[in-house]
């Protein structure tokens, strides 16, 4: 016995009961602490490791490629990550909770929709997170740490299947699966700027899938590239592969804009821009994602919000399929397209022959000149007098003239139209028209000093040196301290004196 426990035992009455008592109080003390920061570091863990995307990882290898001549599978070669929300034989399915994960046993059989993929070539490398219990739409979970966001890590990833959805997002497999009820698959897919399928209420097996609402889930799936969102809908809806079928007509739902807080030039005129004769379509979402740890207040209106979208598939059993538009002050943007119960392959189609146009049309929206903020609330004149102005700024000077002229066509009795129109016209070297564009703006607003500074400019370069002189004078008049005006009243007098 070592000389501590000796003068422990001095000290120490062990015939005590209340001696053991303390001693066990204090050895339930230390096991607690060792498990809280066993916890901590394995929640550390979990977080760094991709993202924080992956509840388990493992291997569940495909099945065997057929002997030639026959093809290759159609999924071989691409690696794909589940939702804790799937059976896989084996492993206890979590959802997305500790404590479900440890009062139930593990799963004897291996989900439907799972083992279709596996048959098709395909290699499952684990199952990712999800808000507890699939209850939610943030995608954050307590109990296994919140998958970062790879596009807004300071943001949520969006939810239910938020793991999915990260480990897609930031390259760690090619595909995931994972559920859709009230935007499980949605929301996540728009949040980190990915494409999301939510298929027909009914089309894909729920065998092996924990429930959340029976008549509203669907298993949904995640992809990067839109050739392979199409060749998983195939195998999961069973649908023959045959040629795509080109888009006929669409229809937007135009005042479903009004409650998004994206431009719809970032939006509408996409979409418009690849299909000219369509009419409209629908945001994915409201808003865009939350702050990771948001107060509690903040969720109620951004719930409300975002069901107001989500609910029109969820509750008609439509398919619906979240495509990425690129950014908006930094936030993911996306727009979803929706199809009658049944048309997937209609919806899965159009969507592999537009996205490439599509991501061309977002590229140079995003790149080009900015557009206002106008949210669907300025009047098309307006909107063709600030587009007229993105085109002066970029330097496309007859562009800018042509935007004018059609605002004009609306709006004839706008002095600001004219005047914008004459500073085009200065830079093409146009001075009659720019000349005559400025008289217009005044006889309609006296006091507008930018006409007759244009104008006295036109003059000038007409060799109206007087005409110029008094147009210059106007402009003092109205703004005593323009340098402009004043400069060049000075320069024309010396030229005339």
């Amino acid at each position: 016995m070592s000389k501590a426990l000796h003068q422990l035992k001095k000290h120490i009455d062990v015939s005590n009961p209340k001696t053991w008592v303390v001693i066990a109080a204090g050895v339930a003390g230390i096991v607690i602490l060792v498990e809280t920061r066993r916890r901590k570091r394995r929640a550390t863990l979990l977080t760094r490791e991709g993202l924080g995307a992956f509840v388990e990882r493992f291997e569940l290898l495909p099945f065997p490629q057929p002997p030639p001549p026959a093809s290759r599978l159609l999924l071989s070669g691409f690696k794909f990550a589940v939702t804790d929300i799937f059976d896989v034989k084996g492993y206890v399915t979590g959802f997305g909770s500790t404590s479900w994960k440890r009062t139930h046993e593990e799963a004897t059989k291996t989900a439907v929709a799972v083992t279709a993929l596996l048959k098709n070539g395909a290699t499952c490398v684990g199952k990712t997170v999800l808000d507890e219990l699939s209850f939610g739409i943030t995608g954050e979970n307590m109990d296994f740490g919140s998958p970062t966001n790879p596009v807004l890590p300071s943001h949520i990833p969006g939810g239910s299947s938020s793991g999915s959805a990260v480990a897609v997002a930031s390259q760690l497999v090619d595909f995931a699966i994972g559920t859709d009820t009230i935007g499980g698959v949605r929301v996540p897919a728009s949040f980190c700027g990915i494409l999301g399928y939510r298929p027909s209420h009914g089309t894909v097996s729920t065998i092996g899938v924990l429930p959340s609402s029976q008549s509203l889930d669907t298993v949904g799936w995640f992809a990067r590239d839109p050739s392979i969102l199409h060749r998983v809908g195939h195998i999961l809806l069973q649908i023959n592969p045959v040629e795509p079928r080109r888009v006929r007509n669409l229809m937007i739902a135009d005042d479903l804009f009004q409650l998004s807080k994206v431009p719809k030039q970032k939006t509408v005129h996409v979409v418009n821009k690849v299909a000219e004769n369509l009419s409209g379509f629908i945001p994915t979402v409201a808003d865009p994602p939350l702050k990771l740890n948001s107060k509690k207040a903040v969720f109620s209106e951004f719930h409300d919000r975002a069901f107001t979208l989500l609910s029109i598939a969820s509750m008609s059993g439509c398919c619906q399929v979240t495509v990425p538009l690129g950014k908006h002050e930094d936030f993911p943007i996306s727009v979803s397209f929706i199809a009658f119960h049944g048309a997937d392959k209609f919806l899965l189609d159009t969507v592999l022959d537009m996205y490439p146009s599509l991501q061309e049309q977002a590229s140079i929206t995003s790149n080009s000149l900015p557009l206002p903020d106008t949210n669907g609330d300025m009047d098309a004149s307006e909107l063709l007098k600030e587009k007229g102005n993105a085109a002066f700024k970029g330097r496309q000077w007859n562009k800018a003239v042509n935007y004018y002229t059609e605002a004009i066509k609306l709006n004839e009795t706008n002095a600001t139209y004219y005047c914008n129109r004459a500073a085009a016209y200065l830079e093409l070297g146009c001075f009659q028209q720019a000349a005559e564009d400025c008289s217009k703006a005044i006889l309609l607003d006296k006091k507008n000093v930018k006409a007759y500074l244009r104008r006295g400019t036109a003059r000038e370069s007409l060799l109206c040196y007087k005409e110029a002189a008094q147009d210059f004078k106007h402009a003092l008049v109205l703004e005593p301290q323009n340098k402009v005006a004043n400069l060049a009243e000075k320069r024309l007098r010396k030229l005339m004196s």
